[in-house]
């Protein structure tokens, strides 16, 4: 449910408060429209970070999320626009005679990333991984394994003049 009481025009938040921010977890339409027009009809600017599947949305008018100031954070986020992602898509199309799934792209680019990996620093390459920052990958812009077990880059996303980028 979203607090009637955030969206009161009385309220302490003012448009374009650098204090404010709407966290939204949520892909349920209902919810994502609901929150989209109660910021249209308050008039307050306040920036809103939702799951990149909103963008998915029909309701949901591109223009609406730029003008609204919506970012959308997605874990797994790739360039369909870049060279690399259309050489392995014509690829794969060749091959396959079918589009890749999502889960085709992220294990090509996962083995991709370990391969390289392996090549750069051999067996002993656990050691040199938590030093190492921000590698670049094939299609994905960016992985950081740290001392984790798993990729850290989050990308926050918006849209600007009806594009996607990548938020610096």
């Amino acid at each position: 449910d979203i607090a009637p009481q955030a969206f009161d025009p009385k309220s302490e938040v003012k448009d374009g408060d650098a204090e404010a921010l709407i966290f939204a977890s949520t892909s349920q339409q209902a919810v994502a429209s609901t929150l989209n027009s109660r910021l249209l009809v308050s008039r307050l600017r306040i920036p809103v970070l939702a799951p990149h599947t909103w963008l998915e949305m029909s309701q949901m008018k591109l223009k609406q999320l730029e003008d609204r100031m919506i970012y959308f954070f997605a874990p797994d986020y790739y360039d369909k626009s870049k060279d690399n992602y259309q050489e392995f898509l014509e690829n794969h199309y060749k091959e396959m005679r079918i589009a890749p799934s999502e889960y085709t792209v992220k294990g090509y680019e996962t083995m991709y990333f370990w391969a390289r990996t392996l090549r750069d620093h051999g067996k002993s390459f656990w050691f040199e991984l938590p030093d190492t920052t921000d590698l670049k990958g094939r299609f994905f812009t960016s992985f950081n394994y740290g001392k984790a077990q798993d990729n850290q880059v989050l990308h926050i996303l918006e849209m600007v003049e009806d594009e996607l980028v990548v938020k610096d």
